[in-house]
């Protein structure tokens, strides 16, 4: 399955799907941002200030709220917690 964000092309293996339909709001938005924009060749991130601002102007560019700083560090939270329930 593969998934076109901002003229990227990344596959989207099923168990991304099924992590991916669990989320919503925020979270959905801000997996979906660091799959297409910050996500490295390892499956890797960095995440600082500048990362949150882009992720904040990201949201206004594609027509969502933009999300105030304490919702983001739920979502990333959010984020952590579901990929721990996936763990074998």
């Amino acid at each position: 399955m593969a998934l076109h964000l901002d003229r990227q092309h990344f596959h989207l293996r099923p168990e991304g799907v099924l992590y991916l339909v669990q989320l919503e709001g925020v979270a959905k938005n801000l997996f979906l941002f660091i799959i297409a924009h910050i996500l490295d060749k390892n499956m890797e991130f960095r995440w600082s200030a500048m990362e949150k601002t882009d992720f904040q102007d990201w949201c206004v560019i594609v027509g969502v709220h933009k999300p105030k700083e304490n919702t983001i560090v739920d979502a990333k939270k959010l984020l952590v917690e579901k990929k721990r329930d996936h763990e074998p």
